[in-house]
């Protein structure tokens, strides 16, 4: 991997956190939704916002695997260039 690379590696695993912030964000807003807001006699609604509870829940369990595994491939590939010396020196000392 190129040094632009390892940037764009790292510019998508940020990303990937606000998507994160975002999930949760959105599973606590539908989590907060009171008995006043949905109609529980409603038994399908209720069933659905259930359904989509548990939806948002796998996805953030989803979207925190594919950051640690994006991070293991930024953490592989910068131990790769830093062997073969091809890490720019400004890229070498970064957050450690």
């Amino acid at each position: 991997m190129t040094p632009q690379g390892l940037n764009k590696l790292l510019d998508i695993s940020s990303d990937l956190t606000d998507v994160l912030a975002s999930i949760l964000d959105i599973y606590r807003r539908v989590r907060r939704l009171s008995p006043y807001d949905e109609d529980v006699l409603d038994f399908e609604a209720h069933k659905a916002l259930q359904e989509s509870r548990r939806g948002l829940l796998e996805t953030h369990e989803q979207t925190v695997d594919v950051f640690k595994n994006l991070m293991k491939a930024y953490d592989a590939e910068k131990e790769m260039m830093k062997f073969y010396n091809v890490l720019p020196d400004e890229q070498d000392d970064d957050e450690e």
